[in-house]
């Protein structure tokens, strides 16, 4: 019924908005399927009734046919985007119909002296309803000379067409001023209740669209706002990196030195040994020489990693999806964090994961870093521990939503209460005491696996807490 209502309300309208003039459009469509309907009740009830008096069509069952059809009409009008005949049709035809039509073919009845002159005060709103006055000047004039014609003489008209004389014709000619005073009353007092109250609402809609422009400009102010701070989350980003950075700054010291010192080791062991005068006499200089050379290959190809691993890690604003090994990339990671992990910190490592996933590698560089320091710092906050672990275990699951890889990162670390742990995320939020985190690592690495399209969130298990990362394949 509601989606009837919303399609006829809404006939030969296309554009929708909450203009005056389309306001007495849909009040116009409305009122035509209101009568219309009422018509077809009533036909239906006299329809009934005939068939139970066993009578034939008279002029009141011919009236409201007409006068349903009327609104049919109007309706059709009104959908070919003829809104003004609609209009038109509706102020206009249904008094000649229901009242003029009759009364001139001598349908009068005693009791149409009474309610005729209140059907036509009733009828003479609907100008005020479905035309805007500043617009249609002269239809609105017209429609209020036209209804006030109508209610000045409509006794006149009966009283001339009239089968037989009323007893209530002698009454009404007793009094024939005072009735048309009143009428007339009513009739003004109508219009000018109308007209004053559609003014005022428009007033008050003017009101409100100037208020709602100031909310525009006050919301454009906000919008740039927003903008300026989203600026600066972007730069309290980079402090963050810079932070995490710090960090790593620090791991590639500790790790790129063991390296040099191998190379240092082997370069001492090739001076020590004086293999550079004879190479091919001595058979303990040539082996010291290939153990020396293979100590510096080692040393290199360890290096080289770190500084691979770095050159990863490092943030790129171009940054591309490309399908990566998601192990080379943990593994890359953990090379950072090993300066920051304690020797009873273990971390176990489970892969699983058997598929190439398309990734930002140099954001998911930066995920799991921010995850596993997080994890080394919960762990460090424990008041003892002793043989604690940061288990890292990958995996692939295929359901009806496809194919996704699997990431879990647990530690055994205290567990969070269950009150923050939906904050994890959020910007800014952190447990660490002042000057130690900006609170933005986690909230980072949540919309760095949003741009992936992947899910990440965290729980409590029985040892610790759970990171799990989702990514789709």
């Amino acid at each position: 019924m509601r989606k009837l209502w919303n399609f006829v309300s809404f006939l030969g309208i296309e554009e929708k908005d909450a203009s005056l003039e389309q306001r007495t459009l849909i009040l116009s469509n409305q009122l035509n399927f209101i009568m219309f309907t009422i018509m077809l009740c009533l036909l239906v009830f006299l329809s009934v009734m005939r068939i139970i008096e066993d009578s034939t069509l008279g002029i009141g069952s011919l009236r409201v046919l007409l006068l349903l059809i009327i609104n049919l009409i109007n309706l059709f009008l009104a959908y070919f985007k003829f809104p003004n005949f609609s209009k038109i049709s509706l102020i206009f035809l249904p008094p000649l119909i229901f009242l003029i039509f009759p009364t001139l073919i001598g349908f009068v009845e005693e009791e149409s002296f009474s309610y005729y002159p209140f059907i036509l005060i009733a009828s003479s709103v609907l100008p005020q309803l479905i035309l805007v006055p500043d617009k249609d000047k002269i239809l609105y004039r017209i429609s209020l000379v036209y209804y006030g014609l109508l209610i000045l003489f409509i006794e006149k008209l009966l009283i001339w067409f009239m089968p037989e004389t009323f007893e209530i014709v002698k009454i009404i000619e007793g009094f024939y001023v005072y009735f048309k005073v009143a009428q007339i009353a009513i009739f003004i007092f109508l219009q000018f209740a109308v007209f004053y109250l559609r003014k005022l609402n428009i007033r008050f809609e003017q009101d409100v669209n100037e208020k709602n422009k100031t909310l525009d400009t006050q919301n454009e102010e906000l919008r740039l706002a927003l903008e300026r701070l989203k600026v600066t989350q972007q730069q309290l980003i980079q402090l963050e990196k810079m932070s995490a950075i710090g960090t790593l700054t620090s791991g590639v010291a500790h790790e790129i030195n063991n390296p040099l010192n191998f190379i240092s080791g082997g370069l001492d062991l090739i001076n020590d040994s004086g293999i550079r005068n004879d190479l091919r006499k001595n058979t303990k200089s040539m082996a010291d020489l290939n153990s020396a050379i293979q100590i510096i290959r080692e040393g290199v190809i360890r290096a080289t990693k770190i500084v691979d691993a770095l050159m990863n890690f490092s943030y790129k604003d171009d940054s591309v999806l490309q399908h990566m090994d998601i192990h080379q990339i943990i593994e890359s990671t953990l090379l950072f964090c090993n300066a920051n992990l304690p020797a009873n910190i273990s971390v176990v490592k489970e892969y699983h994961l058997k598929y190439e996933v398309p990734v930002y590698q140099d954001k998911l560089h930066q995920v799991f870093f921010n995850i596993i320091e997080n994890a080394i710092a919960s762990i460090r906050g424990k008041k003892a521990y002793n043989k604690e672990t940061i288990k890292i275990t990958t995996r692939s699951v295929v359901d009806e939503t496809g194919k996704r890889a699997i990431i879990e990162i647990e530690n055994t670390g205290p567990q969070i209460p269950d009150d923050l742990i939906n904050k994890l995320f959020d910007p800014f939020f952190t447990t660490k005491d002042p000057g130690e985190g900006t609170g933005l690592g986690l909230s980072i690495a949540y919309s760095f696996i949003k741009e992936h399209n992947g899910s990440l969130r965290a729980e409590n298990v029985k040892q610790g807490v759970r990171f799990t990362i989702e990514l789709p394949i």
